[in-house]
């Protein structure tokens, strides 16, 4: 049988204390091993799954619908629930299997078998990646139950044990979409931004870094979710109904209040509100000097975690107490500079952390903050100007210094491995500092966004649809949240799901043009090329970053077959060039090979190598760059990126 790759939702059973049974009654331990086999092959079977081997008292089962293969394991549990004599354990992963000889291997099948042996007799388990699947659909109880370590799996899964939550609530029906709400994991909450309600309105940034602050905080605790300040602050300067936050968010709990500054006497008004009611968990006004806002924050941070987890870990309790100044001065310039990174494009929030840094040279958040600004500056040079090479440089020794001071800040972590995956293509590096990361705060929105690049630069694309799923959680209303999921949805040829979550792109930001970028792509992957040029030119049209529009509109014109246009735009490409607008060797290298004209592809990705092209990273897994994939110069520039094949 000819061996191939799929991707599958794969369900791993085992009976309980099987072992026992044989040793005490074996005639009645082969009875029951029938019988349970007998019961899973046929419900398997109903819920159009594919039976694939036994092992001793266990079965292995894949299925092509994630809600079927949990459909069939709820429904097996169900069936077996009265049985006196043998209880199952159940686990279910998506991951990637290879067929062959009538035999299934790989990372989905591992995972799926170690996520088994965490059930309880009588429970199922699954990975975030199922939980993530059909956390919307079924009327279920799900339990967070931790990060674990599994055997002979090289990454830390996030486990959610799940039940059926009452005798009512079903998902009996093979494929059915139960209509109901989210399941509650863990408690969850979104700090919205604070009202200025000082007589300045220049202190708009102090209000906006207090409610930022309380954010970063909250995001060391284990098992709460806290809505990132992306998606928060879309709610700023309105007056939202409190049901609707919470709809849109997702959460169960949103903080709210208000600050007056005046002089050195801070007045912070703060309350806890129950998104289902209305009723108010907590409040409280603070009426202090500036000297005690970081007691404030504290104080904030203790209550709201008192009233939705109740007792912390020893170590939540440090993280949340930690000040990284007690510079006034210098913490208040840091606010203004990330005010700065926030709203403007420039270099003056670099000024301001700097300044910041002059006051408390061990002030490491102000490190952390030029890391980000280079970082970004480096990311998008064909906008910035400045060169990858001293962009990244900067941002790399400003992380190095951060934690070199301390070692326990989230941001220098994430921003140090940025670095290493954009310029020095460290992948084993930079993996181990986002896992780090992670590991000390796990609610920390850009993390997942920068490790799910990763895992797609270093070809472990399903690994990066969950991870950017964990970000999109965490960051439920963000653009940048929502294109990278289009974005990775292109990648794994899901263009319905694409095209979907584009859908409520538009909807959830009708002013953001990158929805006519990632229409674009799909439409032509789809082979819609009209539809996809329509989509290209709308936004060259409205894009401040209309230069990069120019590469997918060339690809388009070539795939299309209209190789004149396509060689036009790629003069109108040089002419952009001649007069100081940048535009990446990478861009030319995907008209070039949309045009077969694989010599200049590769003599332009060889530039865009020596010049360190972020777009280059990508060349493995985006589309545009697949006719390049069968010619041994592709293979000699993955090793120089040190990639692995496709």
């Amino acid at each position: 049988m000819e061996k191939h790759r799929k991707l599958a939702a794969i369900m791993f059973t085992d009976i309980a204390g099987y072992t026992a049974l044989m040793s005490k009654d074996e005639e009645n331990a082969l009875r029951i091993l029938q019988k349970n086999r007998d019961v899973i092959k046929l419900l398997v079977s109903q819920f159009n799954g594919e039976w694939l081997k036994e092992m001793g008292d266990g079965t292995l089962s894949s299925f092509g619908s994630v809600v079927d293969a949990v459909n069939c394991a709820l429904e097996i549990q169900n069936t077996l629930r009265d049985e006196p004599d043998f209880k199952l354990r159940i686990g279910i992963h998506i991951g990637d299997v290879v067929v062959e000889e009538g035999d299934v291997f790989g990372d989905g099948v591992n995972v799926a078998s170690r996520i088994e042996q965490l059930a309880e007799p009588g429970g199922i388990c699954i990975s975030d990646r199922v939980y993530y699947d059909i956390r919307n659909k079924p009327v279920l109880q799900v339990a967070f139950l931790g990060e674990k370590t599994l055997k002979n799996v090289g990454y830390p899964v996030k486990i959610y044990a799940l039940s059926r939550g009452d005798s009512t609530s079903s998902m009996s029906k093979p494929s059915s979409a139960v209509e109901s709400t989210a399941p509650k994991i863990r408690p969850s909450i979104a700090v919205l931004p604070f009202t200025n309600m000082s007589a300045d309105p220049d202190q708009e940034y102090f209000c906006d870094g207090m409610a930022e602050e309380i954010i970063n905080a909250l995001a060391h605790v284990e098992g709460l979710l806290v809505v990132a300040r992306n998606s928060t602050f879309a709610f700023k300067g309105q007056h939202p109904d409190i049901r609707e936050v919470g709809r849109k968010l997702n959460v169960e709990t949103v903080l709210e209040g208000s600050v007056r500054k005046a002089g050195d006497r801070l007045r912070i008004t703060a309350q806890l509100i129950n998104v289902a009611d209305g009723y108010h968990l907590w409040s409280e006004r603070y009426d202090r000097d500036m000297e005690d806002v970081f007691a404030i924050q504290d104080e904030i941070s203790l209550a709201i975690t008192g009233a939705l987890k109740g007792k912390l870990l020893s170590a939540e309790k440090t993280a949340l107490q930690k000040h990284y100044t007690e510079n006034l001065k210098a913490y208040d310039l840091y606010l203004l500079g990330m005010h700065y990174f926030e709203n403007e494009k420039g270099m003056k929030e670099i000024e301001l952390f700097e300044q910041a840094i002059a006051m408390d040279p061990d002030f490491v958040l102000a490190y952390a903050g030029v890391a980000l600004s280079y970082n970004r500056m480096g990311y998008f040079s064909d906008l910035t100007g400045i060169s990858p090479d001293e962009a990244y440089t900067r941002a790399k020794e400003a992380a190095q210094k951060a934690l070199a001071i301390d070692d326990t800040l989230t941001e220098a972590h994430a921003e140090l491995a940025f670095s290493k995956i954009y310029y020095d293509w460290d992948w084993p590096g930079a993996e181990k500092l986002l896992l780090k990361a992670l590991e000390i705060k796990p609610g920390f929105a850009r993390t997942h966004h920068y490790y799910r690049d990763l895992l797609i630069i270093t070809g472990r694309v399903d690994e990066a649809l969950t991870e950017i799923r964990l970000a999109l959680e965490l960051d439920p209303i963000s653009p940048f949240s929502y294109g990278a999921l289009i974005s990775t949805c292109i990648i794994l040829e899901r263009y319905d799901e694409a095209f979907e979550y584009s859908s409520k792109f538009q909807k959830l930001f009708p002013d953001v043009e990158a929805y006519y970028w990632m229409m674009g792509r799909i439409y032509y992957c789809q082979g819609r090329y009209g539809e996809a040029l329509d989509m290209l030119y709308k936004y060259r049209d409205t894009s401040e970053l209309y230069s990069r529009s120019y590469s997918l509109i060339g690809y388009a014109y070539a795939i299309s077959g209209e190789t004149d246009k396509a060689l036009e735009i790629i003069r109108e490409m040089k002419e952009l060039v001649k007069s100081n607008k940048k535009v990446s060797p990478s861009s030319f290298a995907m008209v070039y090979s949309g045009l077969h004209d694989y010599d200049n592809a590769f003599k332009c990705l060889e530039e865009a190598a020596d010049n360190h092209d972020a777009l280059l990273l990508f060349m493995n897994c985006y589309p545009e760059f697949a006719p390049l994939r069968s010619d041994s110069r592709y293979k000699a520039l993955l090793k120089r990126l040190g990639l692995p094949e496709k």
